[in-house]
């Protein structure tokens, strides 16, 4: 993709040269370079890779029980390991319709300007979404991992607050 006055330029000398000034058809920032000083190149050869940082992807791992209350829409509040003791907030665009069978989670995707620079790619965030679990005054919500299943009834344990040492009571 030479410009048109690189290539009036070459039309109208009749040389070509060793060094030619390569111009992206996008803007942004290089994040890859894929060929080295002296290599040889075909037509269409990707030389770099070139990424527009102003806008990014945040992507979450969301475990599988927690997928029922992610929707696309919600605000992530986030946190991120390099940068401490500011929050970012995102809004999810995609949940991945399909979990890993290994690590058991979805990939949770949120987007979000970025136009002070400061998301670098790969960087480590940690997300919080909150979500409004309609229930009256009179529910009682807890984790389906925290109910013991004993045949008969369904038991928790109920950390009491104000003890000393860790007491729990039976609940049922």
């Amino acid at each position: 993709k030479l410009s048109d006055d690189q290539i009036i330029n070459i039309e109208e000398t009749g040389k070509t040269t060793d060094n030619i000034e390569v111009k992206a058809t996008t803007s942004g920032i290089i994040t890859s370079r894929m060929v080295n000083t002296g290599e040889f190149i075909n037509q269409g050869s990707v030389l770099f890779q070139v990424a527009d940082l102003s806008h990014v992807w945040v992507v979450f791992d969301a475990y599988e029980n927690d997928l029922s209350y992610i929707k696309k829409g919600d605000k992530v509040t986030f946190l991120i390991q390099a940068i401490p003791g500011r929050d970012f907030t995102a809004t999810v665009s995609f949940v991945d319709p399909v979990i890993d069978r290994v690590t058991r989670v979805a990939k949770v995707r949120a987007e979000m300007a970025n136009t002070d620079g400061l998301l670098k790619p790969e960087m480590f965030a940690t997300g919080i979404i909150k979500t409004g679990i309609s229930v009256n005054s009179s529910s009682v919500v807890v984790p389906r991992s925290a109910v013991l299943w004993t045949g008969r009834r369904s038991i928790v344990y109920v950390k009491q607050p104000g003890a000393e040492n860790p007491v729990f009571q039976l609940r049922e």
